[in-house]
């Protein structure tokens, strides 16, 4: 299913990435911007007037979508680490386990797997 959801957000990215490019080639007149409190006027094709606060609004989305999740990745990572560690010791009282039984008889060994009356 994550590769179904990555391809289709592929073909929607590419598909986006047309249309921002087609606007761009249709839309290349100068166009005078004024940035008010500094009194300064930039002539800028008039692409870069509709796109470049389009590309700052999805960073900015993206980093406070980020920022919102912290707390759950920070969650996931403290989880991970301690399944990991759990995993270890398992291992490890499996291996010591197996050592032990290497030293017992057998009837003892068949002995501590019956249940107990």
């Amino acid at each position: 299913m994550g590769t179904l959801f990555r391809f289709a957000g592929n073909i929607l990215a590419a598909l986006l990435s047309l249309v921002a490019i087609a606007f761009a080639v249709s839309n290349l007149e100068p166009v005078s911007v004024a940035l008010w409190p500094l009194e300064i006027t930039l002539l800028v094709p008039l692409y870069l007037v509709a796109l470049i606060p389009l590309v700052i609004g999805f960073l900015v989305g993206g980093l406070v979508g980020r920022m919102g999740t912290g707390r759950a990745r920070r969650r996931a990572r403290v989880a991970e680490r301690a399944a990991r560690r759990m995993e270890r010791t398992v291992a490890a009282m499996g291996s010591a386990q197996s050592n032990q039984d290497q030293g017992m008889p057998a009837e003892r060994k068949q002995q501590r797997f019956l249940p107990a009356r």
